[in-house]
């Protein structure tokens, strides 16, 4: 998390946000593409298209989105978003939005039917991607994906008590697709600090925080945990989310899950 600085992100997922205040910033960040399509109750399939089309409603999203934006790149938008919410959340991240970026790497099925991927050292925008060259170990290869892979950057107004703006919006709650290990995760990572088990004593004897903020992050995992935990027993919620899957198989394969024991 704290070296994983990429190329800032445009307007595609940190939303329209320039010159805005924090509130604005976190209201812009539910315009994207990949927020707009993580709160739609539709089948993953159809929720992509329908967060891109109601993003390119702001101009300057669609600006960034450029031309086209495939499936494959939205699954992993989707999840990646995801996994970022809980994230803040869980460590009351107040400035998310303008802080996440990114870095372009060439996924290929090979020969074998196996996944591999190729980092790209290209900083070019997204609307610019279409002039970032095939590696030429994969130019023969059909089944192969250009993707903006998502990195955090500036990470310190988290970990305390800055505004959960995460949390202030219920974001977590709006959730509708996961993918089905993160979920597990977190169950696991909430009974752990309920318990104050291993994890929650590795966290408290390792990183020099204070024993109220250990307590707030631990609060804010548990109840990032029971919300989504909520939207699973109601039956809204999809596991759908398995980016990589979908590259090779080419179909959504939706998980069932165990709410209370993933």
């Amino acid at each position: 998390m704290l070296k994983n600085r990429g190329e800032r992100y445009g307007a595609e997922f940190n939303g329209n946000i320039s010159g805005k205040g924090y509130t604005e910033q976190y209201a812009f960040l539910q315009k994207t593409p990949a927020f707009i399509a993580l709160a739609s109750q539709t089948n993953v399939l159809d929720a992509e298209p329908l967060g891109i089309a109601q993003s390119e409603k702001d101009p300057i999203v669609g600006r960034a989105l450029g031309p086209s934006v495939s499936n494959e790149q939205m699954m992993f938008w989707m999840q990646e978003l995801s996994e970022i919410l809980i994230l803040d959340h869980i460590f009351s991240q107040q400035d998310r939005p303008g802080n996440i970026d990114y870095v372009w790497d060439w996924y290929y099925v090979d020969g074998h039917g196996h996944l591999k991927s190729s980092r790209s050292d290209s900083k070019t925008s997204r609307v610019g991607m279409s002039s970032i060259e095939v590696p030429d170990k994969i130019k023969e290869n059909t089944q192969r994906y250009l993707i903006q892979k998502t990195h955090l950057d500036d990470n310190d107004a988290g970990g305390r008590r800055y505004t959960n703006f995460t949390q202030k919006f219920g974001l977590l709650t709006k959730v509708r697709h996961l993918n089905a290990v993160t979920y597990r995760q977190l169950i696991h990572l909430a009974k752990d600090f309920a318990s104050k088990g291993a994890f929650y004593k590795y966290v408290q004897d390792t990183f020099y925080i204070s024993e109220a903020n250990v307590n707030l992050i631990s609060q804010n995992a548990i109840q990032a945990a029971q919300i989504l935990q909520s939207t699973c027993k109601a039956g809204t919620m999809k596991f759908d989310l398995n980016p990589e899957e979908y590259l090779v198989k080419q179909k959504v394969e939706q998980v069932q899950v165990d709410c209370d024991n993933p």
